[in-house]
């Protein structure tokens, strides 16, 4: 997620704080319009037991730099030719994951965000020159015009081993709502998503209610550091000077989201790098 601000807009809500500020709250702008997802829930395939015991549990420890964080997917692909091969035995084409912001929380300070609660980056991206595909996806399914986001199957979010096999999906993000939200917290939800060939896709969580630790949620609270004037945040993994301390890991789930696990099972060799 890389929720940018040009100069202008950051000035909305910084010159003066007097009888004309607005409380966040009212600044926002109307929520994202969803494209739907699949209209139900996919038919288990008769090796689902095999395909959830290769699944869960499998994203690595998250690694946290200040305002950024990452990890992988690391699933079992014993036997398996690759990572889409376990897709395929899932009824799948190949792996991505959504992203919900699921609460933002007031700071002590009037600002102004891009954009509300909802999936992330929303479709067709979140504000001022960030654009996206029109999928509910992290990763572009498509390409995009000036898309702020990987596609799903470039080489830089994937791991490989020694002899060039797709093993692990990266995930990463540093979200950064500027210095005038400070003391703002967002909560993040991501979910293990399967996509079909058509970039339709489900939760795996939905598809496989036994598929354990395949999501979690983590927080960010924004602090007085953040861009210059003018500055349009380059990377979706930047890690900004000064942001130590801005991600809180809350931890992994399956089904329940109130049920959550600071433990994974993955053993990832190849941490995740930005």
């Amino acid at each position: 997620m890389l929720l940018s601000f040009s100069a202008a807009a950051d000035g909305l809500a910084a010159d003066t704080c007097g009888a004309t500020c607005v409380r966040l709250s009212d600044n926002l702008p109307p929520p994202p319009i969803f494209l739907p997802h699949s209209s139900e829930t996919p038919s288990p395939p008769p090796d689902a037991g095999e395909f959830v015991r290769r699944v869960s549990n499998r994203w690595c420890g998250p690694i946290v730099t200040g305002n950024s964080i990452a990890s992988q997917f690391a699933p079992d692909l014993s036997g398996l030719a690759d990572l889409n091969a376990l897709a395929h035995l899932g009824g799948f084409d190949h792996f991505n994951i959504e992203q919900q912001i699921s609460e933002i929380a007031e700071g002590s300070y009037p600002a102004r965000l891009p954009r509300w609660t909802g999936v992330d980056p929303a479709l067709g991206g979140n504000t001022f020159a960030q654009f996206n595909d029109a999928f509910a996806w992290y990763y572009e399914e498509v390409p995009a015009a000036g898309q702020s986001l990987p596609m799903y199957d470039d080489p830089g979010v994937h791991v490989f081993d020694a002899e060039g096999r797709d093993t692990a999906l990266e995930w990463r993000d540093a979200p950064n709502i500027g210095p005038r939200n400070a003391g703002v917290t967002l909560t993040f939800v991501d979910y293990l998503v399967g996509v079909y060939s058509d970039h339709s896709g489900v939760r795996i969580s939905q598809a496989f209610a036994d598929a354990a630790n395949v999501n979690f949620q983590w927080t960010l609270t924004q602090g007085a550091w953040g861009a210059e004037p003018g500055h349009r945040f380059g990377r979706f993994d930047q890690v900004e000077p000064g942001s130590e301390g801005a991600i809180t890991f809350l931890g992994f789930f399956g089904n329940d989201a109130d049920r959550l696990t600071q433990t994974t099972g993955a053993a990832c060799e190849t941490r995740a790098t930005r």
